[in-house]
């Protein structure tokens, strides 16, 4: 599987069209799938609290079984 972090990258997004999707307005949307593929947490924009709750849901995500 190939992630790729870089907007102006041509090997997966083509013409950005998961980006321009997805992106609204600039304001940083984080999410975590667990491995049911079902999202299991997600946030809007950066406060602590909030990265400390996605932090723990990955961890929690990443100790079940798969």
């Amino acid at each position: 599987m190939h992630i790729c972090w870089f907007r102006r990258c041509t090997c997966c997004f083509g013409q950005r069209a998961v980006y321009a999707r997805y992106a609204k307005q600039y304001i940083s949307r984080s999410y975590v799938i667990g491995r049911d593929g079902r999202i299991a947490f997600q946030t809007m924009g950066y406060d602590q609290a909030e990265f400390d709750q996605l932090m723990g849901a990955v961890s929690k995500e990443l100790a079940r079984r798969p």
